[in-house]
C-alpha cells in the first residue's frame, strides 16, 4: 500500500475523530449552562438544560404571568415581550448583577438584552425561595380555616398562588388545597436525580407551639407513644404502626404533590406541614399514588389540557382502644389535641374548560385483621372513570379507594369548595 496515501487517510481519519471530540466538548459545555437563549422564528428561547436546577429564576410578564416550559424543555418568550426575572429569597441576586430583579426584552434577533449593555446569566446565586400569604379569607368547614397562598413574585407587584392552601389554625389542620396541572408541561417537568436530595418540610410558625415538634411528631416511635397513650396499650399501638404491613407507619403524604409541577423550585414548594396530611404510608405509595400519576397523564391527553385539582381531608380516624373503645387519632397530644389523622382523604379533578369533574376517595383506615370495611359514603362509580386502572382498589394493604359526583361528595363532606365545576363526570 502507498504510504503517502495511508497517511493521508490516518490524518483524515484523526481530523474527523478530532472533529467529534470537539462537538461532544461544545455539547457537554452548554449542558452545564443553566440556561442558554437562542433564536427560534425571532421568539427568545430559554433552555432550562437537563437536570433540575434550584437556582433557576422566576419569569414573568405582566400580561402573561408566570412563564413555564410548555411542549419541551425550554420557556419561549415572545418577541417583542418584556419579562421580569427574579431571584426571590434573602440575600438572592442574578448572577453577574447585584441585584434581585431584572426587566428583559426579546429583541427581533431573538435575544434578551437590558436596556443598557451589560453581562448577565439567567441564574441566581443562591436557590429561590417561594413566599406563603396568610389572609382573612374564609374557606372550607370551620370558622378557624382560613386561606394561605404558597407563590411567587409577578412583576405587578402581586403573587402568582401556585398552591391555595384552606388551613385550620385551631386544629393545626389542612381542609384542603388547591391547584393547577399544566398539561403543556407535564412531560417535560423536572425529575430527581440521584445526587441532588429532595426538599425538607418547612413547620414556617404555624406548627412553632408544639412540642415535641412537628416533625417529631411524624417519627414512627412518637407514633407509637402517642397511641399508645390514647389507646392505653402499647401492643395495640404497635398493631397499628407497623404491625399490618412494612410501610404500617403514618407518612407526610402531599396534598399538592410535588410531581404536578414543572420546575424544582415549584416541586420544593410544596414542602410545607401546612400541604401535608397524616397518610399511611401503604396507601401513599399505593393506590393513591397510582391515583396521582394517572391525573397527570390524563392532564396530557388526548391533547395537553390544563386540569385544576383540589386535595383534602374529612373526619378524624379512630382506632379501638383496650377497651374497644373508638379513640380520635391526633399526632399532638394536649390541652388541645392537634393535627388529627383524617379518616378521608379526598382529591377532586376538574376541568373547567369542558365543566366536568371526578371525586376520588380514599379510606384513610389501617389494614387489621379481620379487615376493617364501611359502605362508601356516596354511590361509586369508578366503573365509569375508564382513565384510571388500579390493580386492586379494593385492597386493604394499597388503600381502598371509589369515585363519586362532586355534587353528591359535596353533601356530605362539607368542606368542598363550591366553585368546583359540576357539569358532567369527567369519564374519558
Amino acid at each position: 500500500m502507498d504510504p503517502y496515501k495511508l497517511g493521508t487517510r490516518a490524518s483524515a481519519t484523526c481530523d474527523a475523530i478530532g472533529r467529534i471530540i470537539r462537538t461532544l466538548t461544545i455539547i457537554f459545555v452548554l449542558c452545564q449552562v443553566p440556561s442558554v437563549y437562542t433564536a427560534q422564528n425571532r421568539n427568545c428561547i430559554v433552555a432550562l438544560g437537563p437536570y433540575p436546577n434550584r437556582h433557576f429564576p422566576v419569569i414573568a410578564t405582566r400580561t402573561r404571568g408566570i412563564l413555564f416550559p410548555a411542549g419541551n424543555r425550554s420557556i419561549v418568550i415572545q418577541k417583542k415581550e418584556t419579562v421580569r426575572v427574579s431571584c426571590p429569597g434573602k440575600n438572592n441576586s442574578i448572577v453577574g448583577q447585584n441585584v434581585a430583579t431584572l426587566d428583559l426584552s426579546c429583541k427581533e434577533s431573538g435575544r434578551l438584552e437590558l436596556p443598557h449593555s451589560s453581562t448577565f446569566t439567567i441564574n441566581c446565586t443562591k436557590e429561590i425561595d417561594e413566599s406563603l400569604n396568610e389572609t382573612n379569607i374564609h374557606c372550607g368547614s370551620n370558622s378557624n380555616s382560613k386561606k394561605i397562598y404558597i407563590g411567587w413574585p409577578l412583576p405587578n407587584g402581586g403573587t402568582f398562588h401556585q398552591v391555595e392552601v384552606c388551613f385550620n389554625y385551631l386544629k393545626l389542620a389542612t381542609e384542603y388545597t388547591l391547584h393547577t396541572i399544566i398539561g403543556d408541561s407535564v412531560p417535560y417537568r423536572d425529575r430527581d436525580v440521584s445526587w441532588q436530595g429532595r426538599a425538607s418540610f418547612k413547620q414556617d410558625k404555624f406548627f412553632s407551639e408544639l412540642s415535641p415538634s412537628i416533625a417529631s411528631s411524624y417519627t414512627k416511635e412518637k407514633q407509637k407513644e402517642t397511641l399508645t397513650a390514647l389507646l392505653g396499650s402499647r401492643e395495640r399501638a404497635e398493631y397499628y404502626v407497623g404491625g399490618w404491613g412494612p410501610s404500617s407507619y403514618l407518612a407526610k403524604g402531599h396534598l399538592s404533590p410535588d410531581a404536578d409541577f414543572a420546575l424544582q423550585s415549584w416541586q420544593d414548594a410544596t414542602y410545607h406541614f401546612i400541604n401535608v396530611v397524616p397518610q399511611w404510608q401503604e396507601f401513599n405509595n399505593g393506590n393513591w399514588k397510582v391515583l396521582e400519576n394517572a391525573i397527570r397523564v390524563k392532564a396530557t391527553r388526548p391533547s395537553p389540557h390544563n386540569l385544576v385539582v383540589y386535595t383534602g381531608t374529612f373526619g378524624v380516624l379512630q382506632l379501638q382502644d383496650i377497651n374497644r373503645n373508638e379513640i380520635p387519632f391526633y399526632l399532638s397530644l394536649g390541652p388541645k389535641n392537634r393535627v388529627p389523622v383524617p379518616k378521608y382523604i379526598w382529591k377532586i379533578a376538574s376541568n373547567p374548560s369542558r365543566n366536568e369533574s371526578v371525586a376520588f376517595v380514599l379510606l384513610n383506615h389501617p389494614a387489621t385483621t379481620p379487615p376493617y370495611s364501611e359502605p362508601p359514603v356516596c354511590q361509586d362509580v369508578c366503573n365509569r372513570i375508564h382513565w384510571v386502572t388500579w390493580k386492586a382498589r379494593n385492597d386493604v394493604h394499597k388503600g381502598v379507594m371509589y369515585c363519586c359526583s362532586v355534587p353528591e361528595l359535596r353533601r356530605i363532606f362539607t368542606n368542598i369548595p363550591n366553585n368546583v365545576p359540576v357539569g358532567k363526570l369527567m369519564e374519558s
